[in-house]
């Protein structure tokens, strides 16, 4: 083993209790107090093409179910990742299982995390190693981005990475106009009456004398407001009234 990579397992190993795997949800992980999901960050099992340009092709492409698990040999179905050679020959490429799980979180602002899935001793199986980045990017991209003898490496980017689902970023210089001309008019509306009332009973004070009830100005029409409304309702209701009426006397 390199000693590059001995150098990584090492750094893995050293931070793996801050990240602690969810019991019922391999998907789900706790990093001190900051929670990583992965459950609907694509559509599982997700198929990882490989990039037939780069030398000689390892296999006709990846398969990554990482929740539920996915069987690469009739025996097994713990698999994280599983290596499509051909239509008989699948390779195990990590498990699911929290003892052969790590957990790295880099950063929560943006998120970046690896996840590295491992297998068991004497197992034919080749350690993967997911790299986990969010970017502004809605669409998630998933990579495969090479490897080495000892594990198979990833890369998954995307606006959602590590969240279960989440919001577009608040920019203090935006302007949000939802409903803005409609809430203006009803503003004026209110500014207009109250001017209206204050006003009218101003005038209706001082200049003509009036006391009680008579502030109000128009008194009388706000007054019968109430009964020209249900007259008003009446007249439109009244014809389709009459028609039911007449309809009953047939």
């Amino acid at each position: 083993m390199s000693a590059s990579v001995l150098l990584l397992l090492g750094l893995l190993t050293a931070v793996s209790a801050d990240c602690i795997v969810y019991s019922d949800n391999s998907c789900k992980a706790n990093c001190s107090g900051t929670v990583l999901d992965i459950s609907n960050l694509v559509t599982y099992p997700y198929q990882i093409d490989i990039n037939q340009n780069d030398g000689t092709p390892i296999g006709k492409y990846f398969s990554y179910n990482p929740c539920q698990g996915i069987g690469c040999v009739s025996t097994d179905d713990n698999s994280a990742v599983c290596l499509i050679k051909d239509s008989s020959e699948k390779v195990s490429c990590g498990l699911i299982t929290s003892s052969s799980t790590v957990w790295q979180l880099i950063s929560s602002d943006p998120y970046e995390f690896t996840i590295q899935y491992g297998c068991d001793i004497g197992a034919d199986c080749q350690a993967s190693l997911f790299t986990f980045t969010q970017t502004k990017d809605k669409d998630v991209s998933v990579a495969y981005t090479g490897g080495s003898t000892d594990y198979y490496e990833f890369a998954i980017k995307g606006k959602c990475v590590g969240q279960n689902s989440c919001e577009e970023p608040h920019h203090e210089d935006a302007v949000d106009v939802t409903g803005l001309p409609g809430l203006i008019l009803i503003l004026l509306c209110l500014v207009g009456l109250a001017t209206y009332f204050i006003a009218g009973i101003l005038v209706m004070k001082f200049v003509k004398g009036a006391t009680g009830k008579e502030l109000i100005p128009n008194y009388a029409f706000w007054s019968d407001l109430p009964y020209l409304i249900k007259d008003g309702c009446l007249f439109v209701v009244s014809p389709c009234l009459q028609r039911k009426i007449d309809y009953e006397k047939i």
